[in-house]
C-alpha cells in the first residue's frame, strides 16, 4: 500500500443519521464469544460441509441477505479534497497541444504512467448494518492508470497524447456487470461489522472456499507500476499484480509467475543489481506471515521462495536489494485477526512494540537473515540500499506513526489526520506550539547504517523538520548501488492538514554525499544538502519519477517528470523539471484537456513509439480553446431544453405547458383608430405586379430591389397575458420581423416592371408558435413584475429562450448576402428574390453574440464592423468580419462598466398617456400647442446632432444641428460615403402633433440636412449653428416609413440619386413607394407608385432599440439577467399575494402539475457534514420525555424551579438540502433547518430534592407540518446559489406552498404576557406550551401585526411593553412595534423609512427610547437580479444607529453615523445622562450568509473564523477585518451634541458572541454581562463557529493589565474555559430568586464534548465564574449545537394544578392531591387521589387509589394502553387544593 498519499474519501460522521447506533463490541461478544473465538478455524470447515447443491442456492440467499441488511453510503468529500474524487475512464487517447516551453530534443520517447485510486462508482463507500458500520480506508479505491505518451516524429517534433483507464480487476468486472458496489469494506469499522464483511466477501481458496465473492476484499491495484522483462504490471499489496498493455492500457492477466506465487507482492518489488532478477515480498495475515521470492530476469520462473518465520504479519509496502542482500523493514504496522476478533482494529500500527531491519543472503533463508533492532517507526518507501564495506546502508522517509489505516474506532477522522499532518514548529515559532515529532506523521529521509560485522546500527536524520517528505525516487540505474542523488515529494504541511488529506506541494533533490550549508547549526548538525523545486499555491503533485537521459553521464542526468493540479484553477499538467538545474523552472509545461485526481507511485518506460500511434489511436478531439467553448455552447443554448435527459424532457414540458395552458390567458392588445397602419398584414409570399404608377421612374434609376423590415405580429396582434401572477403584455417594438420588397426592373425596350412581395422572417421561434398554431411566448419586458418573472421562467422551461427572436428592424446586405436583423439575436440571411429565410449568421461560429442593428461597411477594405451586446460582462464588444464574410479578424472587449442598452416605462403609468405626452411638440413662440413652455429635456425629441472629439487632445466639442421646430430620426446617406465625410444627410420628419393624439410614432416628411451650410436662420439666436435642412412635407395624414437613398449609377455628386420611401395615407387607406429626386428635394416626387396591398409602418428602429437578450455561454443567470431586472423591483410585495389571486380550482390543477414539474427536473441532495461538524447534525425527536439522573456536583438549594429552554436548528430530514437542475445550484445556508426546542424541567419535590427532566421537541410551524406529510424535503432552498436558480426556487415555492421559504423559527425563545414564543426572523414567532413543547399557533398580535419580528424582541423597562422590529424584503422595510404587556395588543406601528432592507437581527430599548441598527448587511432583490447575492454585507454601504422615543415615528429618529460594522447581537442599551449606551458583539463582517458566487464555503468559513495574531506572533497575521471576530464593543451617542464615541472593550485574545445579562436589567445601566467565547482555533478547522468557553464582563472596571498599550480602554473580563474539544450554545443567565446583587444567580449552557460525544447541562456560579460548575448534569441524548436559549422560571407544580382544574372540574372540591406530573407530552394525568375520601368520580381513564403516593414506585397504576413505568419517568409534586 501506498504510504503518504491521503486519498482521504470519507467520514462516516458525516452520513444521515440512521435508527441504528453501532454496538458495542463487548454487547456483541456477549452472545457470539463462544462461537466465534475459534473463528478461522471453525469457518475453514464450513465448505466442507456444505452440499454443492446446497451452496448455490445459499450463494443467492447470502446475497440477497447482504443487500437487504446492508446500506451502502458514499463517502463524501470536503471542497479542499475536490481533486481525491475520480474522473471518468477516456479510454481513448487524446492529443495534448497545449505546452508551454519545450520538451528537449534528447528527452526520451516512452510513456509517463501513473496508478492511483478512482472509485469506480464515485465514492469510497461505507455500509451500515444491525453489525455496525465498516468503511473503505483512504488507500481503497479501484485503480486508474494515467498515461502520457511521447512520440517523436520524424522531423523531431514531438507528439503528445493522454490516456487514462481502469485496471480492469475480476472484481472490478464483477461489480461493472452488477452496476453497483458489492464487496462490504473489511479493513476498518465496528470489529463485528468488519468480521462480518469478511464473512461475507470471504477468503481464499485454501481457507475458505468462495461464500459470495472469494475474496475478502477487492482486488484494488491502484498503487504502483512497474516493468519487468519488458512488461508493465499493475499492483497494490492485497493481490498479485496485473499485467498491462502500456499502449492501449488494457488489462491482461494476473501475473502469479506461471502459478508459482499464491499471494500478494509488495507494492515495490526491487530488481537485482546485476542479474536482473526481480526480489519480490508478500504477506499474509495467517501464517507464514511474510515470504520472499526472487523471479527469473526472463519473469518465466520463481528462482527462489522463503518463509521469513516472522511471529507477526508486518505490512510491508517496499523492500530493498543489494548486489548480494536482500533487506526487509520489520515494524509495528500489524495486521491482526486476534486483535479484531478481540475488538479492536484488524490494521494497526503498536508503537510499544520493536522495529527491526532484516539483511538476507539473495537465495537465503530465514536462519539465514541477519536482524538489526532499530529505533520504533513506520517507513513505507526506501531511497536505496547498498553496501559500503561492512555496512549495508538504507535511505528511507522515516515517520513515527503510520497513515494506514488512520484513527482507533470511536475517534473523529478528520481531526485525527489534521493533526497528525501539521508542520513542527520551527525555531521562530512561527506555526504552533511545539509539536513533537511522535505527535505527527512527519516522514523525512532518515539513514540506517547496519554493521554486518559488528551487529551494530547508526541511525540519523538526512533533513530537518522544515519540510516532510515521502514518495523518495532515483535514478533506478543505481537500485542496489550507491548513489549519489534522491528526489521526493515535499509534503505541505498546512495544507495537508486543512484538507486532512496529504498534499505534495513541491519536489526536493538530496545531495547524499553533501553536508548541508547550514549544518553549523546545531538543529541541521549532520544534515545533508538538500534543494527545493516548490510549486505555484495550491498546486500539488503525485506520481513523480526520474527520466534519465539518453547518453547521460552523470547519476542526475535527465529529467524529473510529475503530474501536478492546480486547485484555484482546476487544471492539470505534467511538468518536466531539469534534474541538473532543480530549483529553475520546468522546461516544459503540458496542460491536459482533462483532470487528473492525486495517486500514488509513477514510472518512466522509455520505448520507441514511433510506429505505435496507430495503437495509441488518438480520438480526433483536441482540447478546444474557451472561445470555442463558448461559441458552442452559446449556439447550443438556444436550446437549452434539448440538452436535459429526453425522457424528463417530454414529461416536464408537458407538465409546464398544461400549467401554462390552463393559467394563463393571452389576448390581442387593442389598437386605437388613428393607430390603425400599425395592424399586422397578411403575408403574400408570392410577388404581386405593381401597374398603378403616377409620374416616371426615371430612365437612371438603379435596377434592384427596395426591402423594408418591421413588426409584424404573427397571430393578429401583440399579446398580453393574463394570470395569478398578474398581467404582462409585448411593447411596441415586438412583433414578427415582416418584409415588405419592390422588385424595380427594367425590360429591353426601356419600360420598368414593378412587383411587390412580402414575407415573414422564418426565425427558430417564429416556426415553433407557426407549428403550434397559437401565441406561445408569453409577453416578457414589460408588465407587473411578479407576471414578467414567471413568463421568462416559463418561456425558459418549454423553448430555451427568454423571448422571441424577432429579427423586425432592418436589412443590409454584405458580400453579396442580404441578412435580416435586430439586436436580440444574430443576423439571419435572406434570399433576395424568394425572401425565403436561410440561416443564422455566426460567422462560422466565431461570433457568439448579437450583432446591433446597424453594422457599418469600412471604407476602403470593405470589411464589416459589428458590435454585440450583452446584459453580462463583457458588456460590449466589437468585431470586423472580412470582406467575404467568412471570417471572424478582430474581436475586442470595450470593456464597459454598464450594458448601456436600456429601454424602461416606469410601472403603473399609463403607456398611452406617456407617450402621447413624450412625443408632443416643443412649444412654438406662439403658444400653439401647449399653455406652458415644454423643455426637451420632458419630451422624447431626437435631433441631428454633432460631437467633435479630437483624438490629440481628447477634447470634445458639441452641438445642436437644427432646431426644435421638428423631431428627425431614421437617418441615412448615400452608403458610398459611409465611414467619409459627407455633405448630405437624411432623415425622417416627425409629425409631433399625430404622434401625441395617437400615441405612436408617426413621420409625416423628409429632410435633407446640409452638413457644410449655415442654416439661413442662423442669424436668429435660437438657431446659431444650425446647418441648412430642406423639408419634403407629405400631404396630411399621410406617413412614411423605411426611407432609403438609391444612388443614380454613373452619378458623380454625393446626392446624384433618389430618396425612396414607403408612406401611407390614413384617410384613404392607401400604401405608396414615392421617389423623390435627391437634388430636388423640395419637389414633387418623380413617382408615386400605389401598392396593391397596405404596407405597415416600421415600428422599431436602431435608436429605440429593445433591450438586448443574447443568449450568452453560461446556462446561469446571464440566461434571465437582461430581461428581469427592470421588472423585478417591486417582486416580492407582488408575489407574496400570489396566493390570493389564485383560483382554487386553477390552483388545485396547476400546483399538481408544476409539483410533477418539480419533482422531475430539480434534484435535492443532502449537504454533507465532515466529521468535525458530527454535532451540528440532526438528532431524532423524542416528544416523551426522559428523566435525568447523572449529576455531578448538586443543584443550588436556591435555584429556581423552571424551565431551561433553547432553540437551534434540526433539518427534519437529516440533513440540509442543495438542489441542482437546469436552472443552476442552490443551497440551504447554514442558519437554516427546522426549529427544535431542547428544555430541561427543574422540579422541586416537597422534600426538597430535585427532579430533573429533559425533553426535545420540533416547532411544528406549518411548513414543517406541510413537509411532514410529505414525507421528503419539499421546499427548494431559495436563499443562496446561482441567480436563476434562486429565483425559481421562489417562483416555484411560491406557486406550490404560498411561500418563498420555509418557516425555519429556530433562533430564539422568549416570554411576554405570561406565555412562550419561539422565533426565527424570517415569520411571525409561533406560541409554544412550555411542559409538552407542542407548537400551538402563529403570534400575530390579534391580526395586528402581518410581517415577521426580529429575533430579539426586548420588554421595556418599566411598562413590561414588548418592543419587536419587523423586515420585509419590499418597502416599508422595516417597521417598529409596541405591543402591550399583556400581550393582546399593538399599541404603536410605525415605517422607519430605511431606503434599503437591513437585516435586524436584535433591537434595543431604554426607559425612553428605541434603539435601532441600520448597518449594511442587506436582503436586495435588485442585486439578486443584477448576478449578485440576495443576502450581503457590503462594508461600504454605511452604518448607522438610530435612537427613536417609544411612540416615535420616522421623522423622530435621531440617526448616528458610525465606523462600519456588522452587529447581530446586543448586550444592552442604557441612559446615561444626555448619552445613550450601547453594549454589542461588533465584526467587521458577516457570517451570513457566507462566501460570494464560486468561492468555496469551506475554505471561506475557516479563513474567516481564524484567530487574530498574538503578540507573540503565534498564529498568522491577520487584520480584524479580514475575519469574522465579533467582539465586546461599545458605543456613547450623544442626543445633544450628535457626537458618537465608539470603543472596543476587549482585546483580540478572543472572539465573543451570543451575549446575555441578568434580564431584570434589560434597558437600564447593568454591570455585568456575560457571552460565549469562540474557540478560534477549532472553528476554523472545522469552518463553523464553534464556542469553547464562557466570559464574564465587567463593564465598570477596567482591565488589570490597562496599563499595557494594546490594553488601555478595555475592561475587566473573566473567563470559564471548558475542557478541550468541548462546546457551548444556548447560554443564559438564572438569577437567584431573593439575590441582591446584579450577578446573584448562576449562568446556564448546554455543553457538548466531542471527544466522547456526551452532551450535558452546566450550572456555573456567576459569583464565582472561573470556578468548577456547582451542577454537571449528563444528558441521556445527544444535543446539537444551537443558538438562543433562555431560563423561564415556573412553579411547575402550581402550573399542574391551574391545568387539572381546567381539565376535571371534579377536583375543585378536593382538599389534598398527590399526582403524577407527566412530561411525556401527553397532557393528561395517570393517577390522583384525595387524602380524606376516595372521590365519588373520576375522569375513566384516572385510576384512583386510597394508598399515599410514597409507593408510586410500587402502586402506579396506568389506564389502558399506556406502559407502565418506574419513578425514574415521573416526576411528583404534592399540591393543597384551597
Amino acid at each position: 500500500m501506498a504510504s503518504s498519499c491521503l486519498l482521504f474519501h470519507a467520514h462516516g460522521s458525516a452520513h444521515k443519521p440512521s435508527n441504528f447506533s453501532s454496538p458495542s463490541f463487548d454487547h456483541f461478544k456477549s452472545t457470539l464469544s463462544s462461537a466465534f473465538k475459534p473463528f478461522l478455524k471453525e469457518v475453514q470447515q464450513v465448505p466442507l460441509r456444505i452440499d454443492v447443491g446446497v451452496k448455490n442456492t445459499s450463494l443467492k440467499l447470502v446475497d440477497a441477505f447482504v443487500d437487504s441488511v446492508f446500506e451502502f453510503f458514499g463517502q463524501p468529500l470536503l471542497p479542499s479534497q475536490s481533486n481525491f474524487a475520480p474522473v471518468d475512464e477516456s479510454k481513448e487517447g487524446v492529443w495534448v497541444t497545449d505546452i508551454e516551453g519545450e520538451i528537449p530534443d534528447d528527452f526520451a520517447e516512452g510513456v509517463y504512467i501513473r496508478n492511483g485510486p478512482n472509485p469506480f462508482f464515485g465514492a469510497l463507500t461505507s455500509p451500515s448494518s444491525v453489525f455496525g458500520s465498516s468503511s473503505n480506508t483512504w488507500v481503497e479505491g479501484d485503480g486508474m492508470l494515467h498515461a502520457l505518451y511521447f512520440c517523436r516524429g520524424p522531423d523531431r517534433s514531438w507528439t503528445v497524447v493522454y490516456k487514462n483507464r481502469y485496471v480492469e480487476t475480476e472484481t472490478l468486472k464483477l461489480e461493472k456487470q452488477r452496476n453497483k458496489p458489492l464487496f462490504l469494506p473489511a479493513l476498518e469499522g465496528d470489529s463485528p461489522a468488519v468480521l462480518s464483511a469478511y464473512f461475507f466477501n470471504m477468503f481464499t481458496d485454501d481457507i475458505l472456499p468462495q461464500l459470495r465473492f472469494g475474496k475478502v476484499n477487492k482486488d484494488m491495484s491502484n498503487t504502483n507500476v512497474f516493468e519487468h522483462a519488458g512488461k508493465l504490471y499493475s499492483i497494490a499489496e492485497n493481490y498479485v499484480p496485473q499485467e498491462i498493455n502500456i499502449l492501449t492500457l488494457q488489462t491482461l492477466s494476473d501475473w502469479d509467475i506461471n502459478g508459482a506465487w499464491t499471494r500478494p507482492f509488495c507494492s515495490h518489488p526491487k530488481k537485482a543489481p546485476g542479474s536482473g532478477e526481480l526480489v519480490i515480498m508478500g504477506v499474509d495475515a495467517t501464517k507464514p506471515f511474510a515470504e520472499v521470492g526472487v523471479i527469473s530476469e526472463d519473469g518465466k520462473k520463481l528462482l527462489h521462495k522463503a518463509d521469513l518465520k516472522l511471529d507477526r504479519c508486518i505490512l510491508t509496502h517496499e523492500i530493498g536489494v543489494t548486489e548480494r542482500y536482500n533487506v526487509f523493514m520489520d515494524h509495528p504496522l500489524l495486521l491482526d485477526l486476534k486483535r479484531l476478533v478481540g475488538g479492536g482494529p484488524l490494521m494497526k500500527y503498536e508503537k510499544g512494540e520493536d522495529a527491526r531491519i532484516g539483511i538476507m543472503p539473495r537465495y537465503g533463508d530465514a536462519d539465514s537473515v541477519q536482524w538489526f533492532k532499530v529505533k520504533p517507526n513506520c517507513t513505507f518507501h526506501l531511497f536505496n540500499c547498498f553496501e559500503d564495506g561492512h555496512e549495508v546502508v538504507v535511505w528511507g522517509c522515516r515517520a513515527l506513526d503510520s497513515v494506514v489505516p488512520g484513527p482507533d474506532k470511536g475517534k473523529n477522522k478528520f481531526d485525527w489526520f489534521s493533526r497528525k499532518f501539521r508542520p513542527i514548529k520551527s525555531s521562530e515559532g512561527s506555526i504552533d506550539d511545539q509539536v513533537s515529532e511522535e505527535q505527527l506523521i512527519f516522514p523525512r529521509p532518515y539513514e540506517w547504517r547496519l554493521n554486518k560485522q559488528t551487529g551494530d546500527v547508526k541511525e540519523r536524520n538526512l533533513t530537518g523538520t522544515e519540510f516532510s517528505m515521502d514518495f523518495p525516487f532515483i535514478n533506478e540505474a543505481f537500485i542496489g548501488l550507491q548513489n549519489n542523488y534522491g528526489y521526493c515529494q515535499i509534503r505541505d504541511s498546512i495544507a495537508s492538514s486543512a484538507s486532512g488529506m496529504a498534499k505534495y506541494g513541491g519536489l526536493a533533490k538530496l545531495y547524499f554525499g553533501e553536508q548541508s550549508p547550514e549544518s553549523n547549526l546545531r538543529e541541521n548538525q549532520g544534515s545533508i544538502k538538500v534543494e527545493y523545486h516548490m510549486l505555484e499555491k495550491n498546486t500539488f503533485c503525485s506520481g513523480a519519477a526520474f527520466v534519465p537521459k539518453d547518453g547521460g553521464v552523470d547519476e542526475d542526468d535527465g529529467w524529473v517528470i510529475t503530474f501536478v493540479h492546480n486547485e484555484d484553477t482546476n487544471t492539470s499538467q505534467v511538468l518536466v523539471i531539469e534534474a541538473k538545474s532543480f530549483t529553475g523552472k520546468p522546461v516544459a509545461e503540458i496542460t491536459l484537456p482533462y483532470r487528473v485526481p492525486y495517486g500514488f507511485h509513477g514510472a518512466f518506460r522509455p520505448m520507441p513509439l514511433q510506429n505505435e500511434m496507430l495503437t495509441i489511436k488518438p480520438s480526433k478531439y483536441s482540447p478546444p480553446s474557451f472561445d470555442h467553448f463558448k461559441s458552442t455552447l452559446s449556439s447550443a443554448f438556444k436550446g437549452l431544453l434539448s440538452r436535459i435527459d429526453a425522457g424528463v424532457k417530454n414529461t416536464s414540458l408537458e407538465l409546464v405547458d398544461a400549467f401554462v395552458g390552463s393559467v394563463f390567458e393571452l389576448v390581442d392588445q387593442p389598437l386605437l383608430p388613428s393607430q390603425s397602419n400599425f395592424a399586422p398584414v397578411d403575408e403574400s409570399k408570392e410577388g404581386v405586379r405593381v401597374t398603378d404608377i403616377e409620374g416616371k421612374i426615371p430612365d437612371d434609376f438603379a435596377e434592384g430591389v427596395y426591402i423594408r423590415n418591421g413588426s409584424n405580429p404573427l397571430f393578429g396582434a401583440l399579446t398580453s397575458a393574463s394570470s395569478m401572477f398578474g398581467s404582462s403584455s409585448n411593447i411596441w417594438v415586438e412583433g414578427e420581423g415582416m418584409l415588405h420588397a419592390l422588385y424595380f426592373c427594367k425590360c429591353l425596350d426601356g419600360s420598368w416592371t414593378v412587383v411587390y412581395k412580402n414575407r415573414y422572417v422564418e426565425t427558430d421561434t417564429f416556426e415553433l408558435e407557426k407549428r403550434r398554431n397559437k401565441p406561445s411566448f408569453l409577453p416578457t419586458l414589460e408588465g407587473d413584475s411578479p407576471a414578467v418573472l414567471s413568463a421568462c421562467f416559463f418561456n425558459m422551461l418549454r423553448f430555451g429562450t427568454v423571448t422571441k427572436d424577432v429579427s423586425n428592424t432592418n436589412v443590409f446586405e454584405h458580400a453579396g448576402k442580404l441578412y435580416s436583423i435586430a439586436e436580440n439575436c444574430v443576423p439571419r440571411e435572406i434570399s433576395i428574390l424568394t425572401l425565403q429565410t436561410l440561416d443564422d449568421w455566426e460567422v462560422k461560429g466565431a461570433w457568439n453574440r448579437p450583432f446591433c442593428s446597424h453594422p457599418k461597411k469600412a471604407p476602403g477594405s470593405g470589411e464589416l464592423v459589428i458590435m454585440g451586446i450583452d446584459a453580462t460582462k463583457p458588456f460590449a464588444e466589437v468585431g470586423v468580419i472580412s470582406e467575404d464574410g467568412k471570417k471572424l479578424l478582430h474581436r475586442a472587449d470595450l470593456k464597459l462598466d454598464r450594458c448601456v442598452l436600456c429601454h424602461e416605462i416606469g410601472k403603473g403609468k399609463n403607456k398611452f398617456d406617456w407617450f402621447s405626452r413624450k412625443l408632443r411638440p416643443i412649444k412654438s413662440s406662439q403658444g400653439n400647442i401647449d399653455d406652458h413652455q415644454v423643455s426637451e429635456e420632458e419630451l422624447v425629441f431626437p435631433r441631428p446632432y454633432e460631437w467633435r472629439m479630437n483624438m490629440q487632445t481628447g477634447d470634445v466639442k458639441e452641438r445642436n444641428l437644427t432646431g426644435t421646430e421638428f423631431a428627425m430620426d431614421f437617418p441615412f446617406i448615400n452608403e458610398a460615403f459611409i465611414g467619409l465625410q459627407n455633405n448630405y444627410g437624411y432623415s425622417q420628419v416627425r409629425d409631433s402633433v399625430a404622434s401625441s393624439a395617437s400615441g405612436m410614432a408617426k413621420y409625416g416628411g423628409l429632410a435633407k440636412l446640409y452638413f457644410g451650410e449655415q442654416s439661413p436662420e442662423s442669424y436668429l439666436r435660437e438657431n446659431r449653428g444650425s446647418i441648412k435642412v430642406e423639408y419634403r412635407m407629405f400631404e396630411k395624414n399621410t406617413f412614411c416609413s423605411g426611407a432609403a437613398f438609391v444612388p443614380k449609377d454613373g452619378g458623380v455628386d454625393e446626392d446624384d440619386g433618389w430618396v425612396i420611401t414607403f408612406v401611407h395615407n390614413e384617410d384613404t387607406n392607401t400604401s405608396q413607394v414615392l421617389i423623390i429626386d435627391a437634388k430636388s428635394f423640395t419637389s414633387k416626387p418623380v413617382a408615386k407608385i400605389t401598392l396593391p396591398y397596405r404596407v405597415p409602418y416600421v415600428v422599431v428602429h436602431c435608436s429605440a432599440k429593445r433591450p438586448s437578450i443574447s443568449i450568452p455561454s453560461s446556462p446561469n443567470f446571464n440566461d434571465f439577467k437582461a430581461t428581469l431586472s427592470s421588472a423585478f423591483k417591486p417582486f416580492l410585495k407582488e408575489i407574496q399575494q400570489l396566493p390570493m389571486r389564485m383560483d382554487v380550482a386553477v390552483k388545485d390543477t396547476s400546483v399538481k402539475l408544476v409539483d410533477g414539474f418539480v419533482d422531475s427536473v430539480f434534484q435535492i441532495v443532502d449537504q454533507p457534514l465532515i466529521p468535525s461538524q458530527s454535532n451540528f447534525a440532526p438528532v431524532d425527536e423524542l416528544k416523551e420525555a426522559v428523566q435525568v439522573t447523572n449529576m455531578q456536583g448538586e443543584i443550588p438549594d436556591d435555584f429556581p424551579e423552571g424551565v431551561y429552554i433553547r432553540n437551534g436548528p434540526n433539518p427534519i430530514f437529516g440533513a440540509l438540502t442543495s438542489t441542482s437542475s437546469m436552472f443552476g445550484r442552490t443551497s440551504s445556508v447554514w442558519v437554516e433547518g427546522e426549529g427544535m426546542l431542547h428544555a430541561l424541567y427543574f422540579c422541586r419535590g416537597h422534600d426538597g430534592s430535585w427532579t430533573v427532566v429533559y425533553k426535545n421537541r420540533y416547532v411544528e410551524t406549518e411548513t414543517l407540518k406541510l413537509e411532514k406529510h410529505r414525507s421528503r424535503p419539499s421546499f427548494l432552498p431559495a436563499t443562496e446559489g446561482d441567480s436563476p436558480a434562486v429565483l425559481s426556487a421562489y417562483l416555484l415555492n411560491l406557486m406550490r406552498f404560498g411561500k418563498a421559504n420555509k418557516q425555519l423559527n429556530n433562533t430564539n425563545v422568549f416570554e411576554h404576557g405570561g406565555k412562550m414564543y419561539s422565533i426565527a426572523e424570517n415569520d411571525k414567532p409561533q406560541e409554544i406550551n412550555i411542559l409538552t413543547l407542542q407548537t400551538l399557533d402563529d403570534w400575530d398580535v390579534n391580526g395586528a401585526w402581518n410581517r415577521p419580528f426580529s429575533s430579539h424582541p426586548k420588554k421595556a423597562p418599566g411598562t413590561g411593553e414588548l418592543v419587536t422590529v419587523g423586515v420585509d424584503i419590499m418597502k416599508p422595510f422595516v417597521v417598529l412595534g409596541v405591543i402591550s404587556a399583556d400581550g393582546k395588543k399593538l399599541l404603536h406601528q410605525v415605517d422607519l423609512k430605511l431606503n434599503r432592507c437591513s437585516l435586524l437581527h436584535d433591537v434595543g430599548v431604554t426607559p425612553r427610547y428605541n434603539v435601532v441598527m441600520d448597518l449594511p448587511i442587506t436582503i436586495d432583490l435588485k442585486r439578486l437580479v443584477r448576478g449578485g447575492s440576495l443576502v450581503k454585507y457590503e462594508s461600504d454601504g454605511g452604518s448607522r444607529i438610530g435612537v427613536m422615543p417609544r411612540y416615535g415615528d420616522a421623522d423622530s429618529i435621531q440617526w448616528f453615523e458610525v465606523k462600519p460594522n456588522c452587529t447581530y447581537h446586543l448586550f444592552n442599551c442604557f441612559e446615561d445622562g444626555d448619552e445613550i449606551v450601547m453594549w454589542g458583539c461588533r465584526a467587521l463582517d458577516s457570517i451570513i450568509p457566507g462566501p460570494g458566487k464560486g468561492e468555496n464555503k469551506f475554505d471561506w468559513f475557516s479563513r474567516k473564523l481564524r484567530p487574530i495574531k498574538s503578540s507573540e506572533g503565534s498564529i498568522d497575521e491577520e487584520s480584524e477585518d479580514q475575519l469574522i471576530f465579533p467582539r465586546p464593543y461599545e458605543w456613547r451617542l450623544n442626543r445633544k451634541t450628535g457626537d458618537v464615541k465608539e470603543r472596543n472593550l476587549t482585546g483580540t485574545e478572543f472572539a465573543m458572541d451570543f451575549p446575555f445579562i441578568n434580564e431584570a436589567f434589560i434597558g437600564v445601566q447593568n454591570k455585568y454581562g456575560y457571552s460565549q467565547v469562540r474557540d478560534s482555533v477549532a472553528s476554523s478547522a472545522s469552518g463553523m463557529a464553534k464556542y469553547g468557553g464562557l466570559a464574564k464582563l465587567y463593564f465598570e472596571e477596567q482591565s488589570p493589565e490597562s496599563y499595557l498599550k494594546e490594553e488601555q480602554g478595555l475592561i475587566k473580563v473573566e473567563y470559564h474555559m471548558f475542557e478541550k474539544n468541548t462546546f457551548c450554545s444556548g447560554s443564559a443567565f438564572v438569577p437567584k430568586a431573593e439575590g441582591v446583587d446584579e450577578d446573584d444567580g448562576w449562568v446556564i449552557t448546554f455543553v457538548h464534548n466531542e471527544d466522547t460525544d456526551t452532551s450535558q447541562v452546566l450550572i456555573i456560579d456567576a459569583k464565582s465564574f472561573t470556578s468548577k460548575p456547582v451542577a454537571k448534569i449528563t444528558l441521556s441524548y445527544r444535543v446539537p449545537y444551537g443558538f438562543h436559549g433562555a431560563f423561564m422560571q415556573i412553579v411547575l407544580a402550581l402550573w399542574f394544578l391551574d391545568s387539572l382544574r381546567v381539565m376535571f372540574p371534579v377536583l375543585s372540591h378536593v382538599t389534598s392531591v398527590t399526582y403524577v406530573m407527566d412530561f411525556y407530552g401527553r397532557n393528561d394525568v395517570y393517577g390522583f387521589m384525595d387524602e380524606e375520601s376516595n372521590l365519588s368520580q373520576s375522569p375513566p381513564h384516572l385510576s384512583i387509589r386510597t394508598h399515599h403516593l410514597d409507593m408510586y414506585d410500587q402502586d402506579l397504576q396506568f389506564s389502558p394502553g399506556r406502559p407502565s413505568s418506574p419513578l425514574a419517568s415521573v416526576a411528583t409534586v404534592h399540591l393543597m387544593l384551597s
